[in-house]
């Protein structure tokens, strides 16, 4: 199963640190997500998506 990915299955599954993409995107990427996962999303799982908790 390994072959699917390279380094196999500890590099799939990552960390699950949210907000582990911000210091990758430029400070208007940033608010661009953050107003498309809102437009499109419900509150309560833009939440969840932000943050990983259940409100």
């Amino acid at each position: 199963m390994s072959a699917f990915w390279g380094g196999g299955a500890q590099t799939f599954i990552n960390k699950g640190i949210n907000w582990r993409w911000r210091d990758l995107l430029l400070p208007s990427e940033v608010e661009k997500y953050e107003t498309l996962a809102n437009s499109e999303l419900t509150k309560e799982c833009a939440h969840w998506l932000a943050s990983g908790e259940i409100t």
